[in-house]
């Protein structure tokens, strides 16, 4: 396990942080120890009917340091094993980057690859769909995957 994630893993017990201020305060000092390459729509216009066209999504960064974390159970976004579920079940993920990072509601991230191995970690694309929470440190963007 990297070492950020590690120390990330470890408060108390082994709940991961519910906030991302006690993020910071245990991400600092420690490497990002994953990849991302973060993707923008590149075509923002609408066709015939004033729907969205599809979107072209294309690189805007890539193999951008970071860390990504999902939210202990019973915080906002997750869902109970065994409560019932919609059509689609949606997994909200912390991802943190650095403090200078180009990133934006509605842009995605790729796979989440390990910088050591190449291993995906978490697989993607996921979508930011909140306003990046700018830190001094980092960035904490919240990516939801919708499968």
């Amino acid at each position: 396990m990297p070492r950020a994630v590690a120390a990330i893993g470890r408060r108390g017990s082994d709940a991961f942080p519910q906030s991302a201020r006690d993020v910071g305060a245990q991400v600092a000092g420690h490497a990002f120890d994953y990849l991302v390459t973060i993707e923008r729509d590149q075509d923002r216009r609408t066709d015939g009917w004033g729907q969205a066209a599809r979107a072209e999504w294309r690189p805007i960064a890539r193999d951008v340091p970071c860390l990504m974390y999902t939210p202990s159970l019973g915080s906002p976004g997750r869902q109970a094993p065994g409560e019932p579920s919609d059509n689609a079940a949606i997994e909200e993920r912390h991802l943190l980057l650095p403090p200078d990072t180009d990133i934006t509601v509605s842009d995605r991230i790729s796979d989440v690859t390990r910088a050591d191995t190449g291993a995906v970690v978490y697989d993607g694309p996921m979508l930011v769909d909140q306003p990046p929470a700018r830190r001094a440190s980092f960035i904490d963007v919240v990516v939801k995957r919708i499968t």
